[in-house]
């Protein structure tokens, strides 16, 4: 979304002055914007006194865009056009550095950081190892793919067939039982567990990796 800016006053060339107009109104968010103009802007009036540039449909002008361009002189507008121009927009991101399998654990020595051009990108792409925190592949991953947020999913701290502790407790009384995992589970997901003991399935919160809880 372009944010609210003022009239840009004429400089001699629209051309220039549509690209200023434009990047005074994209996000100041340290991204990278290349704007290309087409060449007949050459063609548009060289003498006004400022032009202001809005979107036309979508609100944030990005890839392939149509723009609707206001001339003014004494204040009153004297013409518009619509110009077809082109947005991209360039990202330091996460890209693997190797083949990544579905279900591995993701850690920052997997990714390197790389300024990709990002414009086309359905799904956001990954700016920090920070975002990587307790997250697994959702699915494969080629290296040299840009990471976004579709590969990303919860870690499975428990593995199926893993041996727990069942723990239980009720004010002062805390019962344990030694459990095997039947299903794969994240942090705080609620898993089938076969208590040992008893053969019983019963279902359990995962607390870490060795640890799963019954609710009361």
């Amino acid at each position: 979304m372009l944010l609210p800016v003022a009239s840009t006053d004429a400089s001699g060339s629209p051309a220039s002055d549509i690209e200023q107009q434009l990047r005074a109104g994209l996000p100041h968010d340290g991204n990278e914007y290349l704007i290309t103009i087409p060449a007949f802007a050459s063609s548009l009036p060289p003498v006004y006194d400022s032009l202001k540039v809005e979107p036309l449909g979508d609100a944030r002008p990005l890839g392939n865009c149509w723009v609707k361009v206001y001339f003014f002189k004494d204040s009153e507008i004297f013409q518009t056009a619509n110009l077809n121009l082109q947005i991209n927009l360039f990202q330091k991101v996460l890209v693997a550095r190797e083949s990544i399998k579905q279900g591995q654990d993701l850690t920052p020595e997997l990714f390197d950081v790389a300024r990709r051009e990002v414009t086309s990108l359905a799904d956001p792409p990954i700016v920090s190892s920070e975002e990587l925190d307790g997250k697994s592949a959702a699915r494969a991953m080629a290296a040299g793919r840009t990471l976004t947020q579709s590969f990303l999913q919860k870690q499975e701290i428990v593995k199926r067939g893993d041996l727990v502790s069942i723990e239980y407790s009720s004010g002062s009384i805390k019962i344990t039982a030694s459990g095997e995992a039947k299903e794969s589970g994240c942090l705080g997901e609620t898993i089938k567990v076969k208590n040992m003991s008893s053969s019983r399935i019963i279902s359990a919160v995962v607390q870490d990796e060795k640890t799963v809880k019954i609710n009361k």
